[in-house]
């Protein structure tokens, strides 16, 4: 059988630049020990409308856009087919055979990367959150050629912050701040902790 990630180009001067929609074409399904990783597509978009509409209250506890975001199945499906962000990866988070939840990885500069995410409220606490990221995370070490990611999350989101030290990931003690928008529409900031992870720790 074809391997999937043969047609990405080994890493040279820096991390491979591919698109959500060039790993779907090539078949690359990331696998964790108990989730896969697919990239996101057009025809998952109900799926994925109707686990967020299961709970919007839980993704928007912390600020998360998701919350506010894809009313309809065709606003996802239009996400998928024009992302404002060409270059950021977008996978559904699958258990066998149902979504439970969405993971990204945005370029920043250098051979760094943004990993972020977000689990239904009906799968939490089940361990898909930590899998998928460890599963990302070597995918975008060893693949993509990354020497560095980066995760953030609110100062009190004490369970994501034990997701991410759980698939690896390590406080770096910076506190930075993030806008965003208020129910009002007005702008307001969210403290937020850095979460790194270098290349050496997936490679030991």
């Amino acid at each position: 059988m074809r391997d999937p990630y043969s047609t990405l180009r080994p890493p040279v001067d820096g991390p491979n630049r591919v698109t959500t929609s060039e790993l779907k074409d090539a078949g690359v399904v990331i696998r964790g020990e108990r989730v896969r990783l697919i990239p996101h597509r057009v025809s998952d978009s109900v799926g994925m409308v109707s686990l967020i509409d299961f709970d919007r209250d839980h993704l928007r506890q912390f600020h998360e856009p998701t919350g506010n975001m894809y009313r309809k199945p065709l606003e996802f499906a239009r996400s998928v087919a024009h992302p404002d962000k060409a270059f950021k990866l977008r996978f559904g988070i699958w258990h066998d055979y149902t979504v439970v939840g969405s993971i990204n990885l945005m370029p920043l500069e250098g051979n760094r990367a943004q990993i972020g995410y977000w689990i239904g409220k009906q799968h939490v606490r089940k361990g898909y959150a930590s899998d998928a990221l460890a599963a990302l995370s070597r995918f975008a070490f060893e693949q993509l050629g990354y020497d560095e990611l980066q995760a953030k999350v609110d100062v009190g989101n004490i369970a994501s912050r034990g997701v991410l030290a759980k698939a690896g990931f390590v406080d770096s003690n910076l506190i930075v701040k993030e806008p965003y928008l208020t129910d009002s529409g007005e702008i307001d900031f969210q403290q937020m902790n850095l979460y790194v992870m270098q290349r050496p720790t997936i490679e030991q």
